[in-house]
């Protein structure tokens, strides 16, 4: 479970921080930070927020799927590094998503912007 589905999941049910936190038995600190994506309870807290939530630590860890490869069939797949850039690109973006949608579209426009750069120092006459 990221921060950002703990606060939906929170809100969902009608909690407010104060009171998940005292559920759980856990400090309103402790909640905040975890939904702000700063950092990642240890697993006895969770079992705790997730028993406060009224669902099962299994279902809330459960393992995201896997991404699917990108295609070699892909246009962009081919030479001059792209799949590498491409595979690398993919690779940073699944380690860092946990931090959230936004910084994760941050991270891959940053990415692609410096593949493309690369590309074109490549390319030049």
């Amino acid at each position: 479970m990221t921060g950002k589905e703990l606060m939906e999941t929170r809100s969902e049910l009608g909690l407010s921080v104060r009171e998940l936190a005292e559920k759980a038995g856990v400090s309103e600190f402790a909640i905040r930070n975890f939904e702000a994506g700063k950092n990642k309870p240890r697993k006895s807290t969770m079992e705790l927020i997730c028993t406060a939530l009224g669902i099962e630590y299994e279902d809330a860890e459960a393992p995201e799927p896997e991404p699917e490869p990108i295609p070699e069939s892909h246009p962009l797949y081919g030479g001059d590094g792209i799949r590498e850039t491409l595979t690398a690109i993919q690779k940073y973006g699944e380690d860092r998503y946990r931090k959230g949608k936004e910084e994760a579209i941050e991270i891959f426009k940053k990415a692609v912007l410096e593949a493309i750069a690369r590309w074109e120092d490549a390319h030049e006459e």
